[in-house]
């Protein structure tokens, strides 16, 4: 949790900085716990290694953590508008933009954690960066699709449904835990023991599934950002050879189709199956 009092209060900044350590022990303590084991595998095995040499290297200077957020906002909004240029140079230029985007985003709690100054307010404003960035990413191919496109207003209306959309997705994960939090304060809960998820999926062996629930949920993997930012990646280094393939209309289209259809599925499955409830009882043990 991030403090607001530094972790240094009397010593001065070139001290400081003489006492930032190497890799290998800034390592051990900007790291979150079992970092290789928790996230997705993007950042298990390369984004939190990669940013930490940035950390490293803005350990030198007075930046906050907060600030490190901002830039990161900052970034992400730049490649969203470099995203909504016309050509597959544009595409290619907005995504590299978004590999250096996700990048930082890992940088800020490291900061914070070697600085002793994490807080609920950093996690809240590094959650809000991502809800900003998520949606102005669609936006900006689709106005990207609407310039490749020669002028098409379905473009534009596409990237906006897209861009709805992928708010609403985060929307609904919001709202699952405001309505727990609505729960204990309802059963007045002051005394409970949780099951973290990520804990007893460890623990669990894997239950087989059906054809469409893999199929489901391999199209809900495709609306995760690292997926989806690694599919425009790749689909501009495309773009910049097969330039008869308009990718960026491709990706507004087919995201403005997926996004829709993901969020009334979990909804509706959620209502229709009262999956929170069943949820509930399985993180909570009273």
């Amino acid at each position: 949790m991030r403090n607001r009092k530094s972790a240094f209060p009397n010593t001065r900044r070139d001290d400081i900085q003489a006492m930032i350590p190497n890799l290998k022990e800034l390592n051990t303590k900007v790291q979150k716990p079992r970092y290789k084991e928790v996230g997705n595998w993007m950042v298990r095995h390369f984004e939190r290694d990669a940013a930490l040499y940035v950390t490293w290297a803005l350990l030198h200077t007075s930046i906050t953590a907060h600030q490190v957020t901002f830039i990161t906002l900052c970034l992400g909004l730049l490649s969203a508008l470099i995203l909504a240029l016309p050509g597959a140079g544009g595409l290619f230029a907005g995504a590299i933009l978004l590999q250096i985007w996700y990048l930082f985003d890992h940088v800020d709690g490291q900061v914070a954690r070697y600085r002793g100054t994490s807080s609920l307010t950093g996690v809240f404003f590094d959650y809000l960066m991502h809800y900003v960035v998520h949606s102005f990413i669609f936006l900006g191919i689709g106005v990207g699709a609407y310039f490749s496109s020669g002028g098409s207003i379905l473009m534009l209306f596409f990237g906006f449904i897209a861009a709805l959309f992928m708010g609403f997705l985060s929307m609904f994960y919001d709202a699952k835990w405001k309505a727990f939090y609505h729960w204990f304060q309802l059963l007045k809960i002051k005394e409970a023991q949780f099951n973290w998820p990520e804990d007893t999926q460890k623990q669990a062996p894997k239950a087989t599934s059906s054809v469409a629930k893999r199929i489901f949920s391999l199209a809900c993997k495709l609306t995760e950002i690292h997926v989806v930012m690694n599919i425009i990646t790749i689909l501009s280094i495309f773009g910049l050879w097969l330039t008869s393939f308009r990718f960026a209309e491709i990706l507004t289209v087919f995201y403005a189709l997926l996004l829709p259809t993901i969020f009334i599925i979990r909804t509706i499955y959620a209502v229709k199956g009262n999956t929170l409830d069943q949820e509930f009882k399985d993180l909570v043990r009273l």
